[in-house]
């Protein structure tokens, strides 16, 4: 049985989670509260000296990172293409992702989350911008539109009808959530 260490408001937790359920694998999940120090105890220093989450106990071994339990979880599956090159891509990607996503959507995504920004403020706004200029990259690879037809970028709320953590005008939640 897998084990992951997962705190919920986390993008990194989200998509190794979104991972296994799409693979329909069977884990436990471990509640980690980041803020009130969860991951400061010694015992959570034995499971990831570095002591960020998400962690996957794998038959009693621990591996961190979430992109490197993705390519884990992914291998020998659809989501892994059997190509050296294509495989790079993949990897590509997933660093991609890690240093600009999580560094604009995702970061944005956990501050609202968490209640550490407001979605008026000023640095979310400059967060919401930030994420909008990567949004094309992402077409590129993707192939889908996410930042609409014109050269003008799209801001969230218009292109999704709210920001991360924010209910639409219908009473859903937001894409990012």
């Amino acid at each position: 049985m897998l084990r992951l260490y997962d705190y919920a408001a986390s993008a990194n937790c989200y998509k190794v989670r979104l991972l296994l359920a799409q693979l329909g694998r069977d884990y436990e999940r471990v509640s980690v509260d980041i803020f009130p120090g969860d991951t400061l105890t010694d015992q959570y220093a034995a499971i990831n000296p570095a002591r960020s989450t998400p962690v996957l106990e794998v038959d009693g071994e621990y591996l961190a990172e979430s992109n490197a339990i993705l390519v884990f979880l992914a291998e020998g599956t659809e989501f892994t293409p059997d190509g050296s090159l294509d495989r790079a891509r993949v990897i590509g990607l997933l660093i991609f992702e890690q240093t600009e996503v999580m560094a604009t959507m995702g970061g944005l995504r956990f501050r609202l989350l968490t209640k550490r920004l407001s979605p008026q403020g000023v640095e979310a706004r400059s967060r919401g911008e930030r994420a909008i200029r990567t949004l094309p990259l992402l077409d590129g690879h993707l192939g889908a539109p996410m930042a609409g037809p014109s050269p003008e970028p799209v801001w969230p709320r218009q292109r999704f009808g709210a920001l991360p953590g924010e209910r639409t005008p219908g009473g859903g939640r937001s894409i990012y959530d």
